[in-house]
């Protein structure tokens, strides 16, 4: 059975992170990355791996263990 269209959408939401974020703050320090000015940046992007978790848990595993090695006081 051939299905024409695909429930299932293959694009990322635009608020889903893609680790870039977290890779950047890792790498570049977190204050940098910052851009949008969010009052509390830590626990902005651990939201948003939080909710890429419903979505992906063996990926938000990864952005967990990427975002515990964050310098988040620089």
């Amino acid at each position: 059975m051939v299905h024409r269209t695909n429930s299932h959408s293959r694009t990322t939401p635009a608020r889903a992170p893609r680790g870039a974020a977290a890779h950047l703050c890792a790498t570049r320090g977190a204050a940098a990355q910052n851009r949008a000015g969010v009052a509390n940046w830590e626990q902005h992007l651990r939201g948003r791996v939080a909710w890429a978790e419903q979505l992906n848990p063996r990926k938000a595993a990864r952005l967990r263990r990427l975002l515990a090695a964050i310098d988040w006081t620089s």
